[in-house]
């Protein structure tokens, strides 16, 4: 079983997962506020930092990546709004923007730029 990192708060991917029935009217709760609001709580936006190894002597500072490990709370709902964001910028955006958005490569750019200049 994979366990995913648990952020400020302590509560990893997994509680979730075995209290989602107890868990979900929280959620949607906090949602609810959070549209009232206009905006997040500023304790869901707190992240960990943490390094992770990259290939190479741990002795070297370049050989270490940062990331920041986020609340899951916060990771799940800002999956709710990107799906259902997602969509309509799609329909709205045109078809020249392709990164960040699903079926849309930024590599199609660049086959473009690279055909145009030929």
């Amino acid at each position: 079983m994979f366990i995913k990192s648990s952020g400020p708060d302590g509560i990893g991917g997994n509680i979730f997962t075995k209290c989602l029935e107890e868990i979900v009217p929280y959620l949607v709760e906090l949602g609810k506020s959070m549209e009232i609001r206009g905006k997040l709580p500023k304790s869901i936006t707190k992240g960990r930092i943490t390094l992770l190894p990259k290939k190479g002597s741990a002795t070297d500072v370049n050989n270490w990546r940062p990331i920041t490990v986020l609340n899951e709370s916060y990771r799940i709902l800002s999956g709710v709004l990107s799906g259902q964001i997602e969509p309509q910028l799609n329909a709205k955006l045109g078809k020249e923007q392709k990164g960040f958005l699903k079926g849309r490569q930024i590599g199609d750019i660049l086959r473009n730029i690279g055909t145009a200049i030929k």
